[in-house]
């Protein structure tokens, strides 16, 4: 798990990368890497534990 702030720096091209539009906080994405391929899952769902422990299961078996 890693935590960014995206308004500046480092932070701000890890959030363009990941597509993220900078106005909308808080925001909870998933990258998993399969040989040389980057895939980016973003939650979209209410931030709930239960929603996000849901998303993160789906990500890890292959749902999403």
């Amino acid at each position: 798990m890693s935590e960014s702030n995206v308004s500046e720096g480092l932070g701000s091209r890890l959030a363009e990368f990941l597509g993220f539009d900078l106005k909308t906080k808080p925001a909870f994405c998933m990258i998993t890497f399969v040989d040389d391929d980057v895939q980016k899952f973003r939650y979209e769902g209410a931030h709930t534990v239960e929603g996000v422990v849901k998303f993160v299961d789906d990500v890890l078996e292959g749902r999403v």
